[in-house]
């Protein structure tokens, strides 16, 4: 039995789809014939592939207990990742299997590793791990993203290959990254800082498919909509083409950028909701494509999700937004939603 103190943090979950990529040219990695679910514990990232143990169709009407799924079902590690300083072999992602005897990671950096920085967490992190805080497979590439407490995102293949290193600008105590999001080309990130910044990337397609790495240039760094030093938890592209990027956080604000901006951006072009009483968790937007044109979509719905930090639970757990009837999200340049 796992001691309570010695329980993972799983912070990502993710099933990836055996269908081809949508963009094979950038794929470099083999594909697997059953499903993966991808999770994360602590400074690992986990592949598990779905094996169904028997041919014959399962039927949930008639047999639906835990038992009898967890006979027919089960996950086989396909891989894991363990993430370190950048300063040892593959820039500090070494694959393996936890599920073999006598795996041992490596040991945790020292001061001469870290530059003297302390490690995040202080006190309550003394191995000095380096958190798995996010982790995105895109479907577009099949490459994986891992956003780590050391203010480093690291972009891999399914095989644990680290092919990129994106380090936020700036550095500090609060660089920390807390979340992400790719786009549907897989060519694009955007990336939450616990300083209360976004920071958007490109991804060169043509160097990961003809020169086996990812080179990722930062695009611009958008301040401005949210309160400085509070942590942003999470962003999504929306609107027609992706050009529309939103964001929310802890300070209430669900924010509107235009995601084709570059350098330095002050203001959104919209806070569509704020209110300090209520950090934002959670935000899932559905969007109606256009039947002429499959990479183009609209935004129709948003559901918030979030509440009070502090003091028990008050007040309304979740928000609907109709917006198939708004002009614009790029008129909206003076709303706030209370």
């Amino acid at each position: 039995m796992m001691e309570e103190d010695n329980k993972p943090q799983i912070y990502s979950l993710q099933f990836i789809d055996p269908s081809p990529p949508r963009h094979p040219e950038l794929v470099m990695d083999e594909h697997y014939n059953n499903s993966l679910l991808l999770t994360s514990s602590d400074e690992y990232v986990h592949l598990w592939e779905v094996i169904t143990e028997t041919d014959e169709k399962i039927n949930l009407s008639t047999n639906n207990s835990p038992e009898s799924l967890a006979n027919q079902w089960r996950l086989s590690e396909a891989l894991s990742m363990h993430f370190s300083s950048t300063s040892y072999e593959g820039y500090g992602v070494t694959p393996c299997h936890i599920t073999e005897p006598g795996w041992m990671p490596p040991p945790p950096p020292g001061s001469d590793v870290s530059g003297g920085k302390a490690a995040f967490g202080g006190e309550r992190n003394p191995e000095g791990l380096i958190f798995v805080f996010d982790a995105s497979h895109c479907p577009a590439n099949g490459l994986l993203a891992a956003a780590l407490s050391d203010g480093t995102i690291r972009i891999t293949n399914r095989q644990g290959r680290c092919l990129s290193i994106l380090n936020l600008p700036g550095g500090g105590p609060q660089s920390h990254v807390l979340s992400f999001c790719w786009d549907r080309t897989g060519t694009r990130l955007a990336t939450c800082v616990g300083s209360g910044h976004l920071v958007t990337w490109h991804l060169d397609g043509y160097s990961v498919q003809y020169q086996g790495l990812a080179i990722a240039t930062c695009i611009s760094v958008l301040e401005g909509g949210h309160e400085p030093g509070r942590p942003l938890f999470g962003c999504c592209y929306v609107g027609e083409r992706e050009d529309l990027l939103m964001s929310w956080g802890m300070d209430g604000r669900l924010c509107v950028w235009d995601a084709l901006l570059m350098g330095n951006v002050p203001s959104p072009i919209a806070v569509l909701k704020h209110d300090e009483k209520y950090p934002i968790f959670a935000v899932q937007v559905t969007s109606k494509q256009n039947d002429h044109d499959l990479q183009s979509s609209s935004p129709t719905r948003i559901a918030v999700g979030g509440g009070p930090s502090e003091g028990g639970f008050i007040g309304v757990p979740l928000y609907l937004y109709d917006i198939t009837r708004m002009p614009s999200i790029r008129d909206l340049t003076n709303v706030s939603t209370n």
